[in-house]
C-alpha cells in the first residue's frame, strides 16, 4: 500500500469518527431524530404498571409489544395510542404524550375481568341490606328475611313476615355484628335487633320502653353493641345482651322542646329542634355544664335529617328542597351542598367523596378547605349509583341500570367500561375489590368477577 492509499484510509476513518462520534454522544444522551418534526429530539421513557400483572403493551408505530410492569425508553417527543390487552379481560386504552427527557407514568392501571355474573339466589323480593364491609346481606325470599353470608355461601333465617309486614329499613352496627330493623305493619312501626351470629334471637325495642311513640332509633358510632333511643325528649342508650336490652338514660331534652332527629358521636349530641316559627341545628355536650348556646345553625322551615356524620362532618338533608348540606361538628360554617343527591361514597384512604346525582358524579376533596370539586362525569339523567373501587383511582358507578367503570385519570380521556348489561336494580362492592354482588331486575342475586 503507498503512501496515498494510506493518507486517504486514515481520512475516511477520521471523517467516520468526525461523523458518527456525535451522533453516538447525541444517542447517548437520549435524543432520537423525530420523522414527523424532521429534527433531533431528545427521548423520554414510559412506565406502566397493571393489576394484574403481565399484560401486553402496544405503542402506535412500534412493531414491538412489551409485559407489564414495563418501563419502555428511547421514546421520540410525541403523542402515542397505548393499548394494553390480557385474555378474558377489558383492553385498556389511552393518548398519552411523552416528554424530551422526562418520564410518563400510566401505573395503577386496573384491567377488569370480562367473565360473566353467577346467579347465587333467586326470588328476591324487595330490596338487598349489605353490611358495611359488603360480607353480608339481609333480604327477603318468600315473604322471610334472611341473612345470607357472601364469603361461606352460608343463609340463616332471621323471621316470617306477617301478612301486612313491610321492611321499611336496615341499618348494620359499627363492626357489622348487628342488624337493626324497622317495619311496618299499617299504622304500626317495630324495631327489632339481632346478632348476625343467632339472627333469630330477635329482640323488639317497643318492648322496653313504656309510653313509647315513634322512636327514633340509631346504632351508637363507637360501640358496636349499643342503640341509641329517642323517644319523647328522652334520648336512652340500650346495651344488647343476648335477648333482652339493658337500658338506661342518656340525655334527657327540657319538655317544652321538639326534638324531630338526633346524631350522636362520641360525647356529641347534634339535634334538631323545632319552634312554632323556627327551626335549629344544635349541638351540646351532656359532660359539659357550660354548653355554648352559640353552638346552633337556623334552618328555613323545611323537613330536615341527619343523615351522617363523616370525618368529623354533619350531613344534613333537607327534604322539601332536595339538598344535602355538609357542615362541620362546630356547626360555625356550611362547607359544602349539593342538590339532587341520591347516593353517595366515602374513601377513607384518600378522604374524597362520591356524590351521584341523576345528571353528575362529582368528588369532593376533603384534605383541604374550601373543598376541591371534581366532575367526574356528566349526563342528561340515569345516574343511580357510585361506589369507589379498592383502589381510589376507579369509580364503580350505575347509569340506567348498566354497570360501568370509570377511571379518574382525565388525561386523553377518562376510560369507561360497561361491566353488565341494562338489568341490575341494585350493587355493591366486596371489600376486597374482587367482585360485584347484583341485584338483577327478575330478582336474582348475582355475582361479577372483577379481577380473576
Amino acid at each position: 500500500m503507498n503512501i496515498h492509499s494510506r493518507r486517504f484510509l486514515a481520512g475516511f476513518f477520521i471523517l467516520i469518527f468526525i461523523i458518527i462520534a456525535p451522533l453516538l454522544i447525541l444517542y447517548t444522551a437520549g435524543y432520537r431524530y423525530s420523522i414527523k418534526k424532521q429534527r433531533l429530539t431528545s427521548a423520554g421513557s414510559l412506565v406502566i404498571e397493571t393489576e394484574p400483572r403481565d399484560a401486553t403493551v402496544y405503542l402506535s408505530n412500534h412493531d414491538k409489544s412489551y409485559k407489564t410492569p414495563a418501563r419502555i425508553n428511547d421514546l421520540t417527543s410525541n403523542d402515542y395510542q397505548i393499548t394494553i390487552t390480557k385474555d378474558g379481560y377489558y383492553n385498556w386504552n389511552k393518548t398519552l404524550k411523552i416528554e424530551s427527557q422526562q418520564t410518563t407514568f400510566a401505573e395503577n392501571i386496573i384491567l377488569f375481568s370480562k367473565a360473566s355474573a353467577t346467579p347465587i339466589l333467586q326470588n328476591i323480593s324487595g330490596n338487598i341490606y349489605p353490611d358495611h364491609q359488603h360480607q353480608n346481606i339481609i333480604f327477603t325470599q318468600d315473604s322471610t328475611l334472611k341473612i345470607y353470608n357472601i364469603e361461606t355461601n352460608k343463609i340463616l333465617t332471621i323471621k316470617q313476615l306477617e301478612d301486612n309486614q313491610i321492611v321499611q329499613d336496615i341499618n348494620w352496627s359499627i363492626n357489622n355484628n348487628y342488624f337493626l330493623i324497622q317495619l311496618h305493619d299499617n299504622d304500626i312501626i317495630q324495631h327489632i335487633v339481632a346478632n348476625k351470629n343467632n339472627p333469630t334471637n330477635t329482640i323488639t325495642i317497643e318492648n322496653y320502653l313504656q309510653d313509647i311513640k315513634n322512636p327514633v332509633v340509631k346504632f351508637n358510632r363507637t360501640n358496636d353493641d349499643r342503640l341509641l333511643i329517642l323517644n319523647q325528649n328522652n334520648l336512652y342508650g340500650a346495651k344488647i345482651n343476648l335477648s333482652s336490652l339493658e337500658i338506661s338514660t342518656f340525655y334527657s331534652f327540657p319538655k317544652d322542646l321538639l326534638i324531630s332527629d338526633y346524631l350522636v358521636y362520641k360525647d356529641q349530641i347534634f339535634f334538631l329542634e323545632k319552634t312554632s316559627d323556627k327551626q335549629y341545628l344544635k349541638k351540646i355536650v351532656p359532660t359539659n355544664k357550660n354548653n355554648d348556646k352559640n353552638n346552633r345553625i337556623q334552618l328555613s322551615s323545611s323537613e330536615y335529617q341527619l343523615i351522617d356524620f363523616i370525618d368529623n362532618k354533619i350531613f344534613l338533608k333537607d327534604f322539601t328542597k332536595n339538598t344535602t348540606f355538609i357542615i362541620n361538628s362546630g356547626l360555625d360554617n356550611v362547607l359544602f351542598e349539593q342538590n339532587d343527591l341520591i347516593q353517595y361514597d366515602f374513601n377513607a384512604k384518600s378522604k374524597k367523596l362520591a356524590m351521584t346525582t341523576p345528571s353528575e358524579i362529582n368528588v369532593v376533596d376533603f384534605n383541604n378547605y374550601p373543598f376541591n370539586v371534581i366532575t367526574v362525569i356528566r349526563v342528561s339523567n340515569g345516574l343511580q349509583k357510585t361506589f369507589w373501587y379498592f383502589d381510589p383511582n376507579y369509580l364503580i358507578f350505575q347509569e340506567n341500570n348498566q354497570l360501568k367503570t370509570i377511571e379518574l385519570d382525565e388525561r386523553d380521556q377518562r376510560h369507561i367500561i360497561t361491566l353488565s348489561p341494562e338489568n341490575t336494580s341494585d350493587f355493591f362492592l366486596d371489600s376486597t375489590g374482587k367482585f360485584l354482588s347484583l341485584l338483577t331486575s327478575n330478582s336474582t342475586f348475582e355475582k361479577l368477577i372483577l379481577i380473576q
